[in-house]
């Protein structure tokens, strides 16, 4: 109980602080960490010619799916030349071909189905260049999505696939991972490139100890919200998550960016609702002179030649730069007043735009005639 308690305590402690974070990077906006990852991003965006510029929803899903498929391609032949490839101390051979097109499938989608057993089914290069690596960029590809998506529901342009992969990779990802593995290895879980150890135990018998940079991928894995682990038993051995420290870092990781994810959700939203506040200036059903029009006290309306338009919101809205007074917003001159004519039917023009000399009144009528 109390590991539960110190758990959710320190989750609602970092979620909120880490959401601003997300929300900072999501659009653009400065953070203390720019100095240090600001001449990482354009050296990655110099070396890959990336642009940045806003794309489409069809643009940023199809840069999403080439990406992975990219990916995919790399890892599968890594998977399948493993044998005869870098860091294999333990002299693992290849992995069978169906078993490597399910691994990156799995991983690739941050299902991470693992049918096999990494201690003794995957080169130490395998560990680091294909499972480790997609636990990073698949995290990555769904946190871009994720922001794409909360930036379409809060108005905003969706922004650049690659941009928000690099920055969530070099921002947030790799650091957070780096400190959740130091504090692993703290904790007892192996970091090494050797190879297994054979050990004589206190009963006289011979074991193999399985090693590896179990650190740095059991860091991404919780972060990242992925599954499977380095060795086939997952966070069960004792290597993974030797204490009880680990084993709350662990789930803390595997807590805080999705909460966090919220937190940057509602931001942008609170931040669309006041640019809007910005723009407009509510008068209501206060008494207010405007030039030409003539409120009435205790009518209740705004009266012009003759004509009431009563019972309604008014919003002021003012012209951007460029427009004159007058316009319409679709570029034509205003005429006079767009309205029902008292007493008609208004369900088909709820919104009625009334220009004068200066200013544009939006009229919202509160009843069903005027």
């Amino acid at each position: 109980m109390l590991q539960i308690m110190l758990t959710l305590t320190a989750f609602m402690v970092l979620v909120i602080p880490m959401g601003h974070y997300l929300y900072h990077i999501a659009v653009g906006q400065k953070t203390f960490a720019d100095p240090v990852f600001d001449p990482v991003d354009r050296l990655i965006y110099k070396l890959c010619g990336l642009k940045g510029e806003d794309m489409g929803w069809k643009k940023y899903g199809l840069s999403l799916l080439m990406a992975n498929a990219v990916m995919v391609l790399i890892g599968y032949a890594v998977l399948r030349l493993q044998g005869i490839l870098f860091f294999n101390p333990n002299g693992i051979g290849a992995m069978e071909e169906s078993l490597s097109f399910n691994t990156i499938i799995s991983f690739m989608t941050n299902t991470n189905l693992q049918h096999y057993s990494g201690e003794s089914g995957l080169s130490y290069g395998s560990q680091m260049g294909v499972i480790i690596f997609m636990m990073f960029t698949s995290a990555a590809s769904g946190y871009a999505a994720c922001m794409a998506f909360c930036r379409g529901l809060a108005g905003r342009q969706l922004g650049n696939f690659y941009t928000d992969m690099v920055r969530i990779t070099t921002r947030v990802l790799v650091p957070a991972a780096f400190l959740v593995g130091l504090f692993l290895v703290s904790q007892g879980t192996p970091q090494t490139m050797i190879g297994n150890l054979t050990v004589k135990t206190v009963e006289g018998s011979y074991q193999d100890i399985a090693l590896g940079p179990v650190a740095a991928l059991e860091s991404i894995k919780h972060l990242g919200t992925n599954g499977g682990g380095f060795f086939g038993a997952n966070s069960a051995t004792p290597f993974e998550n030797p204490t009880v420290l680990s084993n709350m870092a662990e789930m803390l990781s595997m807590m805080l960016l999705p909460g966090a994810c919220v937190v940057t959700f509602g931001l942008m939203l609170h931040d669309r609702k006041q640019a809007a506040g910005r723009e407009t200036v509510r008068i209501g059903h206060r008494q207010k002179k405007v030039q030409g029009h003539d409120r009435r006290p205790g009518s209740g309306c705004i009266r012009r030649d003759d004509r009431d338009f009563s019972g309604g919101t008014f919003y002021l809205l003012f012209f951007r730069k460029g427009r004159k007074p007058g316009d319409r917003p679709d570029g034509h001159r205003s005429v006079g007043w767009q309205h029902g004519g008292k007493g008609s039917s208004v369900r088909d023009s709820p919104v009625v735009p009334v220009y004068d000399g200066h200013d544009l009144l939006y009229y919202r009528y509160g009843q069903q005639y005027a």
